[in-house]
C-alpha cells in the first residue's frame, strides 16, 4: 500500500506516547485519524481537541463506519500491549 492510497488510519491503543505521535503525524499529513484506548488521559484529550475521534470501550460497534466501508484505503495500527482477546483487534 502506498502512502498516498491511505486515507483513514485507525489506532488500537492510540494513547501511548509513541502511538499518539504517529497519530499526530498522520493527522497532520491529511489523513482521517481515529482510534481506541482503554483510558482517557490528558494526551487522548489533546488528540480529541486536535480533531481525532477516540473512544474508550472495546466495542466493534464503536469502529467508525468509514473504516469498515473503506478497507482498501485504510491502515490499522496497533500496539503490542493490546491483548489477544481484544474485540476490535480481532474484528479488524
Amino acid at each position: 500500500m502506498k502512502f498516498e492510497d491511505i486515507h483513514i488510519v485507525y489506532f488500537i491503543g492510540i494513547g501511548g506516547i509513541g502511538m499518539s505521535a504517529l497519530a499526530r503525524w498522520f493527522h497532520q499529513s491529511g489523513k482521517q485519524v481515529s482510534g481506541y484506548d482503554r483510558t482517557a488521559t490528558p494526551l487522548t484529550d489533546q488528540l480529541i481537541e486536535e480533531g481525532m475521534d477516540i473512544h474508550f470501550e472495546d466495542a466493534v460497534e464503536a469502529i467508525p463506519s468509514d473504516l469498515i466501508d473503506s478497507r482498501d484505503s485504510a491502515l490499522v495500527v496497533y500496539t503490542p500491549a493490546i491483548p489477544g482477546d481484544h474485540k476490535e483487534f480481532n474484528y479488524l
